[in-house]
């Protein structure tokens, strides 16, 4: 996979983990909380992105990266457990959660696949097996999540820029936001 789409993957992570909670913070401390916690968790899957993209000269090699992932999708779901998201994040971070834990799942799966494996000559008929396609089925849906959560922040991160103006009335603010589709600044 590869880095766009890993960070296409863990921004859906995130935007959805942002869902989950019903607590008081306001969208905009969630998506800020919920992106520091994403962030050790993106170090750790491109570092693994990276060896994958280099000759694998062992079977533990190549069982030790998928691992790796699955472990570094499962410590951000321990820590993304602890945010408790706004109201309006809750459906976002239920489904965040789930994609992560589906994720975390198929990458075990993989290393365990691996670890079948005699040689590593092996690894080229990887792309076939259930276990892999099962993880680029999750990746796939992921993607499509994290667009969805990239876009409900940039509206919320609009509307932000939008109360810091503060001759304009909040009905003036609605219409710029609804007929213009646009940010102060922006073209």
């Amino acid at each position: 996979m590869g880095t766009e789409r890993y960070l296409l993957l863990v921004l859906a992570v995130t935007l959805f983990l942002s869902a989950c909670g019903g607590g008081d913070m306001s969208l905009a401390e969630y998506a800020d909380e919920v992106e520091d916690t994403v962030a050790d968790m993106r170090l750790r899957i491109v570092a693994t992105d990276d060896a994958l993209t280099q000759p694998i000269t062992s079977i533990g090699e190549a069982e030790r990266i998928w691992r790796e992932r699955a472990a570094a999708r499962q410590e951000f779901l321990d820590a993304f457990a602890t945010i408790e998201p706004p109201d309006e994040a809750e459906a976002l971070h239920a489904a965040a959660t789930d994609i992560v834990r589906r994720l975390s799942d198929a990458e075990a799966a993989i290393a365990d696949q691996v670890r079948d494996y005699d040689e590593p000559s092996q690894l080229a008929n990887l792309g076939p097996t259930p276990a892999f396609r099962t993880f680029i089925a999750v990746n796939d849906e992921a993607t499509t999540i994290c667009l969805a959560a990239q876009e409900m922040f940039d509206d919320t991160k609009r509307r932000e820029i939008l109360k810091e103006v503060p001759w304009l009335t909040s009905e003036l603010k609605t219409v710029i936001e609804v007929v213009f589709d646009c940010v102060p600044g922006e073209s």
